[in-house]
């Protein structure tokens, strides 16, 4: 692209358009020129430092930390995860850095971070409330890239009736919507 359009340092995808591939048309996508995104940008990890080790590089990534130092340098993305290849551990010697990559597929502090949804009666499971019909109609909307929900590690399977029947799930793609029934 760069070639036939020497003004741009780079593009990126057209407002309004998918950013996924059309494979019914070559696997073709709309771009737009830009001078926001130099080529390759969007696709070269992203060194961001300051982690104390408390938490893994993915949060880091995709958390407020994350958040604070991308979003502003890359403002058309929902989020970022951790680089393939990289590590999930800081790097101490190097100010705590971990490598980002910019994603619309994890939307700021998704990742790791347990959600707490209410309206279990006690009549099913935790782990059955976040990946049934109740968790998919609470959590889809906001988690659209999401194949579905389990319990949250550590979380207890039994409803908090105290806190309005709250369970604490975990967005996942490897638990679909309605397949546990445990």
């Amino acid at each position: 692209m760069s070639s036939k359009f020497p003004g741009y340092l780079g593009a990126d995808v057209a407002p309004g358009a998918s950013i996924k591939a059309n494979a019914a048309d070559e696997g073709s996508c709309m771009c737009i020129m830009s001078n926001t995104y130099p080529l390759e940008s969007l696709e070269t990890p992203q060194r961001i430092t300051g982690n104390n080790g408390s938490v893994s590089c993915r949060r880091f990534c995709n958390g407020s930390w994350g958040k604070d130092r991308l979003s502003g340098k890359f403002p058309d993305y929902l989020g970022a995860d951790l680089a393939p290849g990289a590590s999930n551990t800081a790097n101490a010697a190097d100010g705590g850095s971990c490598m980002c990559l910019m994603s619309n597929t994890y939307p700021w502090e998704s990742l790791e971070t347990p959600q707490r949804i209410t309206g279990n009666n006690g009549s099913v499971s935790c782990r059955r409330f976040c990946n049934g019909s109740w968790g998919k109609d609470r959590l889809s909307g906001k988690f659209p890239d999401y194949a579905g929900a389990d319990l949250a590690p550590g979380a207890s399977n039994t409803a908090n009736a105290a806190d309005e029947g709250s369970c604490m799930c975990l967005m996942s793609n490897s638990t679909p919507w309605n397949t546990l029934n445990v």
